[in-house]
């Protein structure tokens, strides 16, 4: 079911600085380096990628806790973790932008899209590094970071859960 992971990749490269952000910017996503035209083709086609198409062996997972930037690098620290992006993710607006997520205008979080290799990291030792950062007890806000763009959200993307 579409339960607001496509938006994920809808929004992931949308509104990432300054108004407008890079994608009305008119970003030709085919020139930058992987996996932003993969990503960016996703989200055109409002497809969820469980796996990098160019890298099967890589798995994706995305993760909100705070400010991206500071997920995001804890995320680039782990070995195994082969590409990392950030953007916004589960509100409303199509292409938000930067002061409006700010403002708590639209609804979205800010999100870190993790590419990792399930043979040298595992999404429970992902888990660890989130928990590790995140107090998901507190509301709407991580560190310095408050309002309704910093809430906690994990978003699991083809795990197999066994019984």
């Amino acid at each position: 079911p579409d339960v607001g992971l496509s938006m994920i990749f809808g929004d992931l490269f949308r509104g990432l600085m300054s108004d407008g952000g890079a994608f009305a910017a008119g970003i030709d996503y085919s020139e930058l380096d992987h996996p932003g035209p993969e990503l960016a083709t996703a989200a055109e086609q409002k497809k969820v990628l469980v796996k990098s198409e160019r890298d099967p062996q890589l798995e994706l997972a995305t993760f909100s806790g705070g400010c991206f930037w500071g997920l995001e690098l804890a995320y680039q620290r782990v070995p195994g973790v082969v590409h990392t992006a950030v953007g916004y993710t589960q509100g409303q607006e199509q292409f938000p932008t930067y002061s409006q997520v700010g403002a708590g205008a639209t609804g979205h979080t800010e999100a870190v899209i993790v590419y990792y290799d399930p043979g040298e990291v595992t999404y429970d030792q992902l888990l660890d590094v989130f928990f590790g950062r995140v107090d998901p007890t507190t509301v709407n806000g991580q560190g310095n970071g408050h309002g309704r763009q910093y809430r906690t959200v994990t978003c699991i993307q083809g795990l197999q859960i066994s019984r």
